[in-house]
């Protein structure tokens, strides 16, 4: 019989044990999570950023849901990493790439869908392709990809994540 341990578990088997970083292991969540409108025709050409939220650099992002009513024909915006002071992203797909926002959207998750499962764990900053940590802040955002039908809507998120 085998068994796999995680670099948790190795990492407390350890003589002597090697402490966990506490953002992995026994980290307290954090929330970021609101609903509000966007008016009609703030969201409807290509660029235009809906920002989520903001988070700490060393956040360790666990989850990113959304909720929201039809954006518009052809809405299909990005999930990624916007720097607090910048229009430029930091990385406008990280972590979902064209989510069908046509219609509405209830609950789903997109952490994962586009980016890879080795970054689980990984800092903010590190997810936003940055070399060392540089502090501050990131922004949490949609990008829209294309033209879309102008039309208002409510949004809705849940950003699950640890700085512990």
């Amino acid at each position: 019989m085998a068994t796999t341990k995680s670099n948790l578990v190795t990492n407390l088997d350890a003589v002597p044990t090697v402490f966990n970083d506490v953002g992995l292991s026994g980290g307290r969540v954090r929330v970021a999570m609101d609903n509000f409108e966007v008016a009609s025709g703030d969201f409807d050409a290509d660029g235009d950023i809906i920002r989520l939220c903001r988070l700490p650099a060393n956040a360790r992002v666990l989850s990113i849901k959304l909720w929201n009513d039809a954006m518009g024909s052809s809405s299909a915006p990005n999930a990624g990493i916007y720097p607090t002071n910048s229009d430029t992203a930091s990385d406008e797909d990280f972590y979902a790439t064209a989510v069908d926002t046509s219609s509405a959207v209830t609950g789903t998750e997109l952490r994962f869908e586009a980016a890879d499962i080795s970054t689980a764990g990984d800092k903010l900053w590190e997810n936003a392709g940055a070399s060392s940590n540089p502090g501050g802040h990131y922004d949490i955002a949609l990008t829209q990809t294309a033209s879309a039908t102008a039309t208002a809507f409510t949004v809705a998120f849940e950003v699950l994540y640890t700085i512990d």
